[in-house]
């Protein structure tokens, strides 16, 4: 579960990225280039919330001995990631 969150977390991160000098080469206008700059951009927003998922799922489930206990930042931090991923890409 850990290593699934450092891959995913890996993969949203190029995801935000990669893009970024495509859109940049694209002969558009400037306010458009803006526009879909600022939608890209709410995927930095979803690689924060992924590692500090990943870093709750590491304190749950290898550093403490209650896992309950750090399930709840864990699930807002899942649900968050999850959300503003959607947002993003439907946008």
């Amino acid at each position: 579960m850990f290593a699934g969150g450092i891959v995913n977390t890996v993969a949203d991160a190029l995801v935000t990225i990669v893009p970024i000098p495509l859109i940049l080469r694209l002969r558009m206008d400037r306010k458009d280039q803006i526009g879909v700059l600022v939608l890209l951009s709410l995927g930095v927003f979803v690689t924060l919330a992924g590692i500090v998922r990943t870093y709750y799922i590491w304190l749950a489930l290898v550093h403490s001995q209650d896992s309950s206990w750090f399930s709840y930042p864990l699930f807002v931090a899942a649900t968050v990631e999850v959300d503003v991923g959607i947002v993003s890409c439907d946008s």
